[in-house]
Protein backbone atom coordinates (compact mmCIF):
# COMPACT_ATOMS: atom_id res chain seq x y z
CA UNK A 1 0.00 0.00 0.00
CA UNK A 2 1.08 3.92 -0.58
CA UNK A 3 -0.17 6.54 1.43
CA UNK A 4 -0.23 9.69 -0.53
CA UNK A 5 -1.27 12.84 1.72
CA UNK A 6 -2.09 16.46 -0.01
CA UNK A 7 -4.12 19.42 1.36
CA UNK A 8 -5.10 17.75 4.39
CA UNK A 9 -6.71 14.08 3.28
CA UNK A 10 -4.37 10.78 3.08
CA UNK A 11 -5.59 8.74 -0.10
CA UNK A 12 -4.80 4.84 0.26
CA UNK A 13 -3.67 3.41 -3.09
CA UNK A 14 -3.19 -0.60 -4.15
CA UNK A 15 -0.21 0.22 -5.80
CA UNK A 16 2.11 -0.97 -8.56
CA UNK A 17 5.36 1.05 -8.65
CA UNK A 18 6.20 2.68 -11.70
CA UNK A 19 9.00 0.97 -13.83
CA UNK A 20 7.45 2.37 -17.56
CA UNK A 21 9.44 5.23 -19.40
CA UNK A 22 5.91 5.68 -20.30
CA UNK A 23 3.51 8.70 -18.36
CA UNK A 24 0.83 5.77 -17.42
CA UNK A 25 0.30 2.02 -18.28
CA UNK A 26 -3.17 1.25 -18.08
CA UNK A 27 -2.20 -1.85 -15.52
CA UNK A 28 -1.23 0.65 -12.81
CA UNK A 29 -4.16 2.08 -11.47
CA UNK A 30 -2.16 5.12 -9.69
CA UNK A 31 -0.90 8.62 -10.86
CA UNK A 32 2.76 8.85 -11.36
CA UNK A 33 3.46 10.83 -7.92
CA UNK A 34 6.44 12.25 -9.99
CA UNK A 35 3.95 14.50 -12.12
CA UNK A 36 2.19 15.56 -8.82
CA UNK A 37 4.44 18.78 -8.27
CA UNK A 38 1.90 21.45 -7.77
CA UNK A 39 -1.64 22.96 -5.42
CA UNK A 40 -3.16 22.70 -8.80
CA UNK A 41 -2.04 19.14 -9.55
CA UNK A 42 -3.07 17.82 -6.00
CA UNK A 43 -6.41 19.80 -6.00
CA UNK A 44 -6.99 17.78 -9.33
CA UNK A 45 -6.35 14.75 -7.75
CA UNK A 46 -8.87 15.64 -5.41
CA UNK A 47 -11.09 16.53 -7.90
CA UNK A 48 -11.09 13.16 -10.39
CA UNK A 49 -10.80 10.53 -7.95
CA UNK A 50 -15.06 10.51 -7.76
CA UNK A 51 -14.79 9.59 -11.49
CA UNK A 52 -12.28 6.85 -11.27
CA UNK A 53 -12.63 3.05 -11.01
CA UNK A 54 -10.64 0.84 -9.55
CA UNK A 55 -12.25 -2.51 -11.44
CA UNK A 56 -11.28 -3.35 -15.17
CA UNK A 57 -14.61 -3.24 -16.94
CA UNK A 58 -15.60 -6.53 -18.73
CA UNK A 59 -17.16 -7.10 -22.10
CA UNK A 60 -20.91 -7.28 -20.61
CA UNK A 61 -20.37 -4.59 -18.38
CA UNK A 62 -19.24 -2.53 -21.00
CA UNK A 63 -22.46 -3.18 -23.20
CA UNK A 64 -24.79 -3.31 -20.07
CA UNK A 65 -22.67 0.69 -18.84
CA UNK A 66 -23.76 2.24 -22.06
CA UNK A 67 -26.51 -0.26 -23.87
CA UNK A 68 -28.61 1.15 -20.73
CA UNK A 69 -27.63 4.15 -20.80
CA UNK A 70 -26.77 4.35 -17.13
CA UNK A 71 -23.58 5.90 -16.77
CA UNK A 72 -20.11 6.56 -19.06
CA UNK A 73 -17.49 4.16 -18.63
CA UNK A 74 -14.54 5.38 -16.64
CA UNK A 75 -11.21 5.46 -16.96
CA UNK A 76 -8.64 4.89 -13.73
CA UNK A 77 -7.00 6.88 -11.58
CA UNK A 78 -4.12 7.29 -13.01
CA UNK A 79 -5.26 7.39 -16.84
CA UNK A 80 -7.72 9.96 -15.61
CA UNK A 81 -4.76 12.31 -13.54
CA UNK A 82 -2.37 11.71 -16.95
CA UNK A 83 -5.44 12.93 -19.32
CA UNK A 84 -6.47 15.96 -17.45
CA UNK A 85 -2.39 17.13 -17.26
CA UNK A 86 -1.99 16.25 -21.21
CA UNK A 87 -5.21 19.04 -21.40
CA UNK A 88 -3.40 21.28 -19.33
CA UNK A 89 -0.50 21.25 -21.41
CA UNK A 90 -2.07 21.33 -24.79
CA UNK A 91 -4.28 23.98 -23.73
CA UNK A 92 -1.13 26.27 -22.81
CA UNK A 93 0.00 25.84 -26.58
CA UNK A 94 -3.73 25.64 -28.20
CA UNK A 95 -6.77 28.49 -27.82
CA UNK A 96 -9.21 24.94 -27.52
CA UNK A 97 -8.57 21.48 -26.94
CA UNK A 98 -11.42 21.38 -30.45
CA UNK A 99 -8.19 23.16 -32.10
CA UNK A 100 -6.08 20.88 -30.87
CA UNK A 101 -8.08 17.94 -31.94
CA UNK A 102 -8.79 18.97 -34.80
CA UNK A 103 -5.02 19.24 -35.92
CA UNK A 104 -3.90 16.09 -33.67
CA UNK A 105 -6.56 13.77 -35.02
CA UNK A 106 -7.50 15.21 -38.57
CA UNK A 107 -4.68 17.55 -39.55
CA UNK A 108 -5.99 20.22 -39.64
CA UNK A 109 -3.63 22.89 -41.00
CA UNK A 110 -3.42 25.88 -38.09
CA UNK A 111 -2.26 29.39 -37.35
CA UNK A 112 -0.74 31.32 -34.72
CA UNK A 113 -1.86 34.26 -32.96
CA UNK A 114 1.50 36.55 -32.98
CA UNK A 115 1.21 38.22 -30.04
CA UNK A 116 0.89 35.22 -27.67
CA UNK A 117 1.95 31.91 -29.89
CA UNK A 118 -1.20 30.50 -29.41
CA UNK A 119 -2.05 27.96 -31.96
CA UNK A 120 -5.81 27.84 -33.93
CA UNK A 121 -7.60 25.82 -36.11
CA UNK A 122 -9.70 28.34 -38.14
CA UNK A 123 -10.53 26.44 -41.48
CA UNK A 124 -10.99 22.94 -42.46
CA UNK A 125 -10.31 22.71 -45.60
CA UNK A 126 -7.19 20.68 -45.27
CA UNK A 127 -8.53 18.22 -42.87
CA UNK A 128 -9.28 14.46 -43.61
CA UNK A 129 -13.26 13.81 -43.41
CA UNK A 130 -12.29 11.07 -40.69
CA UNK A 131 -9.91 8.55 -39.03
CA UNK A 132 -9.72 5.52 -36.96
CA UNK A 133 -7.22 5.72 -34.13
CA UNK A 134 -6.46 3.47 -30.81
CA UNK A 135 -7.74 5.43 -28.22
CA UNK A 136 -5.01 6.49 -25.76
CA UNK A 137 -6.71 7.63 -22.80
CA UNK A 138 -8.56 4.37 -22.58
CA UNK A 139 -11.60 3.25 -20.13
CA UNK A 140 -10.14 1.07 -17.60
CA UNK A 141 -11.11 -1.91 -19.43
CA UNK A 142 -9.94 -6.02 -19.22
CA UNK A 143 -6.75 -6.99 -21.35
CA UNK A 144 -8.40 -8.42 -25.20
CA UNK A 145 -10.74 -5.66 -25.59
CA UNK A 146 -8.88 -2.75 -27.18
CA UNK A 147 -10.79 1.22 -27.30
CA UNK A 148 -10.70 3.38 -30.98
CA UNK A 149 -12.31 6.27 -31.55
CA UNK A 150 -13.59 7.68 -35.25
CA UNK A 151 -12.69 11.38 -34.89
CA UNK A 152 -14.42 13.05 -37.84
CA UNK A 153 -15.58 16.65 -38.56
CA UNK A 154 -19.13 15.59 -38.69
CA UNK A 155 -21.38 13.09 -37.74
CA UNK A 156 -21.00 10.06 -40.42
CA UNK A 157 -23.94 8.19 -39.59
CA UNK A 158 -24.41 4.88 -38.30
CA UNK A 159 -24.66 2.75 -42.25
CA UNK A 160 -20.86 4.94 -42.89
CA UNK A 161 -19.36 4.22 -38.84
CA UNK A 162 -20.27 0.33 -39.71
CA UNK A 163 -18.83 0.57 -43.24
CA UNK A 164 -15.91 2.18 -41.86
CA UNK A 165 -15.65 -0.70 -38.95
CA UNK A 166 -16.34 -3.59 -40.93
CA UNK A 167 -13.52 -3.16 -43.34
CA UNK A 168 -11.18 -2.68 -40.30
CA UNK A 169 -12.75 -5.06 -37.95
CA UNK A 170 -14.64 -7.94 -39.87
CA UNK A 171 -17.73 -9.05 -37.56
CA UNK A 172 -16.87 -13.00 -38.47
CA UNK A 173 -13.81 -11.91 -36.40
CA UNK A 174 -14.16 -9.87 -33.71
CA UNK A 175 -16.93 -8.75 -31.47
CA UNK A 176 -17.90 -5.23 -31.73
CA UNK A 177 -19.66 -2.51 -29.50
CA UNK A 178 -20.30 0.79 -31.05
CA UNK A 179 -20.93 3.95 -29.07
CA UNK A 180 -21.23 7.59 -28.80
CA UNK A 181 -20.74 9.35 -25.32
CA UNK A 182 -23.80 11.78 -24.43
CA UNK A 183 -23.01 15.25 -25.03
CA UNK A 184 -22.85 15.89 -21.03
CA UNK A 185 -20.42 12.95 -20.69
CA UNK A 186 -18.21 13.84 -23.48
CA UNK A 187 -14.37 15.66 -22.19
CA UNK A 188 -14.32 17.10 -25.64
CA UNK A 189 -16.91 18.76 -27.81
CA UNK A 190 -15.67 17.15 -31.08
CA UNK A 191 -17.80 14.32 -33.03
CA UNK A 192 -16.07 11.49 -32.18
CA UNK A 193 -17.59 7.64 -31.70
CA UNK A 194 -15.85 4.85 -29.30
CA UNK A 195 -15.55 1.59 -31.18
CA UNK A 196 -14.52 -1.55 -28.79
CA UNK A 197 -13.51 -4.50 -30.28
CA UNK A 198 -12.28 -8.07 -28.93
CA UNK A 199 -11.32 -11.12 -30.96
CA UNK A 200 -14.80 -13.07 -31.86
CA UNK A 201 -16.47 -14.59 -28.69
CA UNK A 202 -20.14 -14.64 -28.70
CA UNK A 203 -20.52 -12.91 -31.85
CA UNK A 204 -21.76 -9.63 -30.46
CA UNK A 205 -22.34 -6.41 -32.77
CA UNK A 206 -24.22 -3.70 -31.29
CA UNK A 207 -24.47 0.18 -32.21
CA UNK A 208 -25.81 2.54 -29.10
CA UNK A 209 -26.00 5.52 -31.27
Amino acid sequence: MRIFATLGFLLIFNCTTVTSSLVYDVDIQCPNFALVSSREDKKMLQKILEDVTYTRYKWAEIIHVVGKGLSHNKRNLGVTFTYQKHKQQKLLEWDSMLSYCKHAMLGCAYSVLPQSNTKYVNTTKTCKEYTVLKNDFTYHIEDGITDYIIWSLKELGIPRIKKIIGELFPSDKYDIAIFETPDKDKTIAFSHVHVFVRPRVTGDYFVFI
